[in-house]
């Protein structure tokens, strides 16, 4: 006789125990079913002691089922908990309940809304149109990655290119959670093939021969395409016929960010190093020449190098798009981190070479020198993070050390009875100086005061970053104030050296992106270091969709830019001027602009005190007649008018 009790639902998971009064030490399974419907079977097998002292066969008995973001949308369910295959239920079941509110539900119920419109419009869309062989058939493999496979969907159902299907080719998993999330899986577009354990190789293998696509893409299931990705890379393959597939620069998100830049897919460069993204589109004749996946590279995750290597070594052509279309997850248990270890590179460059010794051999020179000349730029970079190190740290360090010594010298002088910072009148203490308190800004001693002002203004707009949003330099603010609201983040700087730069552009005439591209750009703190202002803000309004919003931020005080050089430091504008300035290529009515700080908050920035030695009140105050930043919100119009410089 099976009993057991449902015992709590809180955390995001449901516990409990059950067992077999006439099996008292093997394991017996229940079932849960939400609001009606089956949701999983688990095994009751985990060790609660509590259950072995109340007499409770050995105690292995307990459960713990994790909940998933449809439970957790901050609406009531009904949880029934019975054991297995039937509807007998256990001691505390049914219960009803609702996530409690918080940031977290209401972000949870916000994605599932968004899937669930994104799946109905897609439905709709399909319903008015005649059924045909997909242009592209997007194949996902999926082991164990049910957390995430929601998430690579959503990439590739929000795509601007819309000929596509979706095959998710399950291989065995053994997650519970995957296990249940496939059992009921139901997505436009989307076809789930569940099938023995065979590999990755194997794996994608299966989807090819189950895909009728023209073109094939590999996205494993913890990755995301970004919108534009099918319609960017299958352009060239449609203009070209004879170009086999298409790459593009990733970059990387979860644990670290940066960005993979490659430029060369020939046969020297691809034998070098796998210059080739796993998901670059590919025509379907040229997977069946070669014989798709190759199973031994499979097991050392190489499979994709060597499918790419044989590609272009059959003399068919691919070509890099140098633009960020792909976003590739990192976590601590991520295949990529198996290349950190040299003996398993070793491995994979042993295996290649067997398999294709006769292209090693001929392009031997232009391999060697391609490692060597990748060795090299590897030691440049630890060369430059050393004299960070050296030139930025290590005197930052030292400043600190030197203002503890001053500090307790004035700490003894004023045991001492004695006020040397005294003049006739005035008292300049720690100001008493021809240098500032920090020579960085005030980043040694906390924050710089503008930088709390820039947050501010970025907080007070944070509902304006959304969609498609470009940041200069990094996307720091765009991952803070837009949240889940951000579609897609892009990186624009002028350095390509710049590893989190995803557009190498000069923002005065910035022709890599395209018109009307973005729904938000943040530029803060940059205008005012380009000779050329008016084209810079004319490029800003042309590069922003029919009511996008850019967010820029100027100085009004601040000190010549030591970093770009003094030759390289043109404006300071007030309120009065931004306004002008920024309305000749926004509508003027859709341009405001807002002062921040005052007198006291001006001189602190330019001795580099940090805004957390200033109180609240001398923050929060504004006066018009002292400013040291602005903030500028400026939203574009239908048509953007040509650069203009400033007058």
């Amino acid at each position: 006789m099976t009993e057991g009790h449902l015992d709590r639902i809180d955390g995001g998971s449901i516990t409990g125990w059950a067992w077999d009064s006439d099996r008292p030490n093997e394991p017996v399974r229940v079932d849960l079913h939400v609001d009606g419907k089956l949701h999983r079977s688990v095994l009751a097998d985990a060790l609660r002691p509590d259950l072995a002292d109340a007499g409770i066969g050995n105690g292995r008995h307990a459960f713990e089922i994790r909940l998933t973001d449809r439970h957790l949308d901050g609406e009531e369910h009904l949880f029934q908990l019975c054991c297995h295959g039937t509807l007998t239920e256990l001691h505390g079941s049914p219960r009803r309940w609702a996530a409690p509110d918080s940031d977290t539900t209401r972000s949870i119920a916000r994605r599932l809304a968004r899937r669930q419109g994104l799946d109905e419009r897609i439905r709709q869309r399909d319903e008015s149109r005649p059924p045909s062989t997909p242009k592209v058939s997007i194949v996902i493999p999926c082991f164990n990655l049910g957390h995430y496979l929601d998430e690579a969907v959503d990439s590739v159902l929000e795509q601007t290119f819309d000929d596509f299907e979706i095959l998710i080719v399950d291989d065995a998993s053994t997650d519970e959670a995957t296990r249940d999330l496939l059992d009921q899986y139901d997505r436009p577009r989307t076809r789930v093939f569940r099938l023995p354990h065979q590999g990755v190789s194997g794996t994608r293998n299966s989807g090819i021969e189950r895909s009728n696509g023209q073109y094939l893409c590999f996205l494993d299931a913890d990755d995301v395409l970004d919108p534009q990705f099918l319609a960017r890379t299958l352009a060239p393959l449609e203009a070209d016929a004879g170009l086999g597939f298409v790459s593009c620069w990733l970059k990387t998100f979860g644990s670290d960010e940066w960005v993979w830049r490659q430029d060369r897919c020939d046969l020297p460069a691809v034998l070098a190093e796998c210059t080739v993204l796993t998901a670059s589109p590919v025509r379907r004749s040229i997977l069946d020449e070669v014989g798709g996946f190759d199973a031994a590279s499979g097991e050392l995750f190489a499979e994709d190098w060597d499918l790419w290597i044989s590609i272009v070594e059959r003399g068919h052509r691919g070509t890099i798009l140098p633009e960020v279309l792909f976003y590739y997850r990192r976590y601590a248990e991520s295949n990529s981190r198996r290349w950190d270890n040299p003996e398993f590179v070793a491995r994979v460059t042993r295996l290649l070479f067997e398999r294709h010794e006769a292209s090693y051999r001929q392009h031997l020179h232009e391999v060697l020198m391609l490692k060597e000349l990748r060795s090299g730029d590897l030691l440049r970079k630890n060369y430059d993070l050393q004299r960070e190190v050296e030139n930025r740290l290590a005197p930052a360090v030292a400043n600190r050390r030197a203002q503890t010594r001053q500090l307790r010298e004035r700490l003894a002088t004023v045991d001492s009875g004695q006020n040397p910072g005294a003049r006739a009148g005035l008292s300049w203490g720690d100001l008493d100086r021809l240098s500032p308190l920090s020579a960085d800004w005030g980043f040694d001693r906390g924050s710089p005061v503008d930088r709390h002002y820039i947050e501010a203004f970025l907080s007070s707009h944070a509902a304006d970053i959304h969609g498609d949003v470009l940041e200069v330099g990094d996307s720091q603010y765009t991952r803070r104030f837009g949240g889940d609201r951000v579609a897609s983040s892009s990186v624009i700087d002028v350095d390509k050296a710049n590893p989190a730069a995803t557009i190498v552009a000069d923002l005065r005439k910035a022709d890599a992106i395209a018109t009307g591209r973005f729904d938000c750009f943040i530029m803060t703190q940059t205008a005012y270091l380009i000779d050329d202002i008016g084209a810079v803000v004319a490029e800003c309004a042309r590069i922003l969709k029919p009511g996008g919003v850019l967010l820029a931020t100027l100085p009004c005080a601040i000190r010549l830019e030591p970093i770009t050089g003094l030759d390289a430091d043109f404006w300071r504008l007030g309120p009065r001027a931004a306004a002008d300035l920024f309305g000749r290529a926004f509508p003027a009515q859709q341009v405001s602009v807002a002062p921040y700080g005052n007198l006291l908050t001006t001189v602190a920035f330019l001795y580099g005190v940090a805004h957390e030695e200033l109180r609240r009140d001398e923050l929060d105050t504004v006066d018009g007649r002292y400013p040291l930043t602005i903030g500028v919100r400026a939203v574009a119009g239908m048509a953007p008018p040509a650069p203009e410089g400033p007058q």
